[in-house]
Order: structure tokens, then C-alpha cells, then sequence
């Protein structure tokens, strides 16, 4: 079936799952995925994770519901924004001389990649 949009709903509210989810769950769900790809040196474009989030409407979400078009497109392009500002100021952290200051950037930037690279798990 096509993805769910009811533009009878209140804004963000489109397919039927409360907007605090839709505005903020799937921005930052989205801003993961954008992150992950970004750190592993994809381009900007590449960085958008267009696959991860089809990915996750069809291939895991529509076991239980039907998939959304509201997420897939603000999944994608707010996680690109947000992504795309979280990639940035990583980057920018480098040049703090302070290694704690510059520590505790990365790690609000980028917790899961700070772990990742921590502990040594990451592959890219």
C-alpha cells in the first residue's frame, strides 16, 4: 500500500502517531542516520541515508503499520539539517585545543560514534 498522509490531521499529527515523535524522534532518529553515513566520509548527498530510512518504514515498521509518508520525507530531510549541523560542529570541535573541552563536544555531537571509536568498533 502507498504511505499513510491524512492532511485532514493537525500538522505533524499526518499519520496518526503523536507529533512529539514525528518532530523530534524521527528528526533525530533521521540525524543519526545522516551522521553515521557523513562520518564514514559519504558526501553531503550521500550522507541523507535515503535507504536506512526506507529501510526502517518498510522493512521493519511495516511489519505493524502501514509505512508514513510524513516520516519518510521529514525523517529524511530534517536528519539531513540537524545532521548535517551536528557533522559540522564535530568537525569544528578538532580545532579546540583543550582535550576534555573538545572531548565533551564530540561526545554531545556524536555520542554513539565517540563510544564506537572508543571502544575501537569503528569500521570506517
Amino acid at each position: 500500500m502507498p504511505p499513510i498522509f491524512d492532511a485532514a490531521q493537525p500538522a505533524f499529527r499526518w499519520d496518526h502517531d503523536p507529533w512529539p515523535i514525528n518532530v523530534f524522534g524521527h528528526g533525530l532518529l533521521g540525524s543519526e542516520m545522516y551522521l553515521r553515513a557523513r562520518s564514514c566520509r559519504f558526501g553531503a548527498l550521500g550522507g541523507f541515508a535515503i535507504a536506512g530510512t526506507h529501510l526502517w518504514e518498510y522493512g521493519y515498521e511495516a511489519n505493524g503499520v502501514r509505512p508514513s509518508a510524513l516520516d519518510l520525507g521529514y525523517t529524511l530531510l530534517a536528519g539531513a539539517l540537524l545532521g548535517e549541523l551536528r557533522y559540522a560542529t564535530w568537525r569544528a570541535a578538532g580545532s579546540i585545543e583543550s582535550a576534555p573541552a573538545r572531548l565533551v563536544v564530540r561526545v554531545l555531537m556524536d555520542p554513539f560514534g565517540e563510544l564506537e571509536r572508543g571502544a575501537g568498533l569503528f569500521g570506517c
